[in-house]
């Protein structure tokens, strides 16, 4: 109670204790204490000052007529008085003549002419501030002799009666503040009894009900009174009964103060209601149980969902055999299937260009003149038979990459090489392509570069860029401008043909997927060319193929490889 009493005195100038008041009895003893302190000092004025939260008050006054301070009267603080600086620096203030001291020849108390003071501070036993003793003339005086010791006797007769009277407040404070917890606490847990949240009851150690909650009662559909007649074993089901009793035999024997677990009650009407009771006893003298306490929590509702839950999650296990089985079965036909692809591969590698091979071989015997020789006409059929094998050839071939790129069994052979001799391979082959349709080549390759990767993978993506370039270009010039750095190998191919509109650049990369233009008969082409090179670059060389258009004003596609691939990789890739 101390601490609240400073506390609330912080926001004053002064700590005060003004809730505590001054009894009648107190005041009457305080009041002859004034008065012998008036007449033995021959002083027309002996004051107690109280000291507020923004003024200081005439607490008690000395009778006399020539007393001008009245009894009540109060003084707003910071005004200059004598009792402030008393109260400001908590020691005795003696000024026998303001007229003659710079310090105090303008104080308020020169207005009613007294200008002699002597004062004491006044505190209560906790140190906050009662006030002030003082005795004050209206003419020069040091309160010699008797009259100071004699203040100080009073001043400690006051700071007593000012103990007493904090004690007996502070006892009283204390009495009322208990009497207000137990108020609030006895609130609290009649509003907690009263909730309709959970079932509690008071049961005694013979297991009668004492007293149950409303929530209990509908819970069990019994009235409180029907309850009293009765016991908790007569509602609990059968089988809980041995475990909830033998808890309850401990909790009586003192070796244990409470238990929980689940529990079955059986209702009125015979319904099971599942529930969560906790038991805690309350004994009397720490020994023999005086009454039980217990909370018993509606649990149906959450058991009704956990054996759902049980149905849903053994229903669920079902599934996922059934699936496993499912996707068991699947993975057997995908690898059936993945089998007649590799035997398909094998077959059409063999089957279909062993013999292709030999036609676009004995047709170039023919073409040859090796056979004798041909009139225009046969060397005009033979030529286009030759050139449709190739064609073919060039089809099953790419057909046949693409099948083992996505099987996962392309062979990949690394090995070093000259990057400049590459680009000139392919150059060389394109050549008759670029005389044909008049179109300039210009390369752009630096210094020798020396490559760890797939040559011949890498030579097809070339000449298949290449190839495209040339298809869509009817005039100007092909481009290819080779760039290295950290590693990163670029070899971008460059056309001045008809561009590709930006509507067309999702598709471009699709297989089987040729542009609607005006070049799509006469460039003639299976629309694999692009989808095998962006294959080849991602899953054999471990690149990358991009492309920049503008329509009417040509394209350049732009192959990013490592410039070494570890020898690891060499064999199927993956």
């Amino acid at each position: 109670m101390k601490s609240d009493i400073s506390d609330e005195s912080k926001l004053t100038k002064y700590p005060v204790l003004d809730e505590i008041e001054v009894p009648d009895n107190i005041l009457e003893n305080w009041q002859v204490t004034a008065d012998l302190l008036a007449s033995v000092a021959n002083v027309p004025a002996a004051l107690i000052m109280r000291v507020h939260a923004s003024d200081v008050e005439v607490f008690v006054a000395s009778r006399g007529i020539e007393n001008l301070y009245p009894r009540g009267e109060k003084t707003p603080l910071d005004t200059g008085l004598y009792c402030e600086t008393v109260m400001n620096t908590q020691h005795k203030l003696l000024v026998p003549n303001a007229l003659e001291d710079p310090a105090w020849d303008h104080n308020p108390d020169m207005k009613l002419g007294m200008i002699s003071y002597c004062g004491l501070p006044l505190t209560w036993p906790s140190g906050e501030l009662f006030g002030t003793l003082c005795i004050l003339d209206k003419q020069k005086n040091v309160f010699a002799n008797k009259t100071q010791p004699l203040m100080e006797r009073l001043r400690d007769s006051i700071q007593l009666s000012l103990a007493s009277l904090y004690e007996t407040s502070l006892a009283r404070m204390q009495r009322d503040e208990a009497e207000r917890e137990k108020q609030v606490s006895e609130t609290q847990l009649r509003a907690f009894y009263e909730l309709d949240l959970v079932g509690l009851a008071i049961t005694s150690p013979n297991k009668g009900w004492i007293r149950t909650n409303d929530c209990l009662c509908k819970m069990l559909g019994y009235s409180e009174e029907e309850l009293r007649t009765m016991t908790w074993t007569q509602l609990t089901h059968p089988d809980d009964l041995p475990a909830d009793t033998e808890q309850f035999d401990q909790l009586l024997a003192g070796k244990i103060e409470g238990y929980s677990l689940e529990k079955r009650f059986i209702s009125r009407n015979g319904e099971i209601v599942y529930t969560q009771l906790v038991v805690r006893c309350v004994r009397r003298n720490n020994t023999e149980v005086d009454y039980v306490v217990s909370m018993v929590e509606d649990i149906s509702d959450r058991k009704q969902i956990e054996a759902e839950l049980a149905g849903y999650r053994n229903h669920l296990e079902e599934l996922v055999e059934a699936r496993t089985r499912e996707l068991e079965e699947a993975n057997n036909k995908l690898r059936e299937l993945d089998r007649l692809k590799s035997m398909f591969i094998a077959s059409m590698s063999h089957e279909l260009r062993t013999p292709l091979n030999s036609i676009i071989g004995f047709t170039g015997m023919t073409l040859q003149g090796l056979s004798g020789d041909l009139n225009d006409e046969q060397r005009d059929n033979l030529s286009r038979v030759y050139k449709a094998g190739q064609h073919l050839l060039s089809l099953i071939t790419d057909v046949i990459d693409i099948a083992k790129i996505e099987a996962g069994r392309i062979a990949m052979t690394v090995e070093s090489f000259s990057l400049a001799a590459l680009v000139e391979d392919a150059v060389n082959t394109m050549k008759p392509q670029l005389t044909g349709k008049g179109l300039s080549c210009v390369l752009d390759i630096p210094a020798e570069i020396q490559m760890n990767t797939d040559r011949k993978r890498l030579l097809q993506c070339l000449l298949n860029l290449l190839s495209n370039a040339v298809k869509f270009t009817e005039a100007g010039q092909v481009k290819l401008i080779v760039r290295e750095k950290n590693g990163i190998v670029t070899l971008a191919v460059s056309d001045t043909g008809i561009g590709i509109a930006a509507e067309d650049m999702p598709r471009l990369f699709e297989a089987f997927e040729r542009l609607d233009t005006h070049l799509r008969l006469k460039a003639g082409g299976t629309g694999l060319g692009l989808y095998l090179t962006k294959k080849l670059a991602s899953q054999v060389l471990k690149g990358d193929v991009s492309v920049e258009s503008q329509l009417g004003e040509g394209s350049t596609f732009t192959l990013s490889i490592p410039k070494e691939i570890p020898a690891l990789h060499n064999g199927a890739s993956n």
